[in-house]
């Protein structure tokens, strides 16, 4: 079950406040997945981050300042709670964020600048291109026709750059599926080539372990398709889609 709600927020930048709708829970074992076919009715992303009104300042939601409340001094203080937030949310401008994908951008680029772990930058840069793929909006700062429904080749090979270098810059087994997921979006950027290279990566990576990230069975499945040359999204049979998803809870 999905359970969305608006908030009060408080930019750290500007200090100013504003609204944004944010998700509480979520039915789900992960946000973003390859399986989208499967698993998404909609784009949850906008619902993750926000962008001030204001200074166009963008975080994720729990990067803003959450709006203090005086504690109720009497029961019908309490009861009339509701009624003053929903009053208090009316007056308050919008968060703009728009498909997520555009935040999740600056966010991954200015925790780049700030010197954040590779595996961080590639967690919020490959959900960016979830977004987009979820959305079918091309953001900032790729400049594309807003009409496209799945990121370019451009935009995959770069999320496959970024995953071969985080594989690269770390030791934790749990980085290991950085290494498919680099394979895989080389394999969605057309460069078939260099996806097989980093399947064969995987692979080598995998061979002394008992419960691998994402099951040997399923990588063959989907590097047969670069064998075909295709460089289409996969859908994948519910049975081993919740197995294949497992890999990305990282």
């Amino acid at each position: 079950m999905t359970t969305v709600s608006t908030i009060p927020i408080i930019c750290p930048k500007c200090k100013e406040k504003f609204k944004s709708t944010v998700v509480f829970s979520f039915g789900c074992a992960r946000r973003t997945t390859d399986l989208r076919p499967i698993y998404w009715g909609f784009n949850p992303m906008p619902l993750w981050v926000a962008r001030c009104p204001f200074c166009s300042f963008a975080d994720f939601v729990n990067g803003f300042e959450n709006v203090p409340y005086p504690d109720p001094e009497s029961l019908e203080d309490y009861r009339e709670l509701p009624e003053q937030r929903k009053k208090e949310l009316k007056d308050l401008k919008k968060s703009t964020v728009t498909n997520g994908a555009s935040e999740l951008f600056e966010i991954a680029e200015r925790y780049e600048k700030e010197g954040q772990p590779p595996e961080k930058i590639v967690t919020i840069f490959k959900e960016a291109i979830d977004a987009i793929r979820m959305s079918g909006v091309s953001p900032s700062p790729f400049t594309f026709p807003p009409t496209i429904k799945t990121p370019t080749n451009e935009m995959d090979a770069e999320c496959a750059r970024k995953h071969a270098h985080a594989f690269e810059s770390s030791s934790d087994p749990d980085h290991i599926v950085f290494a498919y997921i680099a394979a895989e979006h080389y394999r969605l950027a057309a460069k078939f080539d260099l996806a097989k290279k980093w399947y064969q990566i995987y692979k080598d990576a995998i061979k002394h372990m008992e419960k691998p990230p994402v099951p040997l069975e399923l990588v063959n499945l989907v590097e047969n398709e670069v064998i075909k040359g295709n460089s289409d999204e996969l859908l994948i049979e519910e049975n081993e889609a919740r197995i294949f998803v497992k890999g990305f809870n990282i």
